[in-house]
């Protein structure tokens, strides 16, 4: 039995993301982070940033994708995060389990993972 806990497969991603937190509190410019995505699924994203976000706090992502020019409008729980090192610098890997994608953009969203999937997959299918 294995302790693999993902639903979905992952998939490389060279993307930027753009991630508000939902915490009203503070002003929004300190509260908007620019990062590096690492990776996706159809559940979820991991990316990588300067900032910890607790476990458990509701985001605001902006995604995009380098396919299009318009960005991808999510809403996402943090699920994990963890140190890394990144040039020397201290980052943060974190784990997002993609709540809600904006109304409208859901099609959108899934039609970019599955051709990207389909294409990765497709490299190792000779048929």
């Amino acid at each position: 039995m294995s302790n693999e806990r993902r639903e979905y497969f992952r998939l490389q991603l060279d993307a930027q993301v753009i991630v508000h937190g939902e915490d009203k509190s503070k002003s929004l410019r300190e509260d908007t982070v620019s990062a590096a995505v690492k990776n996706i699924s159809a559940g979820g994203l991991c990316f990588t940033a300067k900032n910890k976000f607790a476990f458990g706090s509701i985001i605001k992502l902006e995604l995009r994708l380098p396919d299009n020019k318009n960005p991808l409008y999510l809403r996402g729980e943090v699920t994990w995060s963890s140190p890394v090192k990144k040039d020397g610098a201290d980052f943060y890997d974190t784990g997002v389990k993609i709540l809600s994608v904006e109304e409208g953009n859901e099609q959108r969203f899934i039609r970019y993972v599955c051709s990207k999937m389909s294409e990765r997959l497709s490299k190792f299918v000779h048929l």
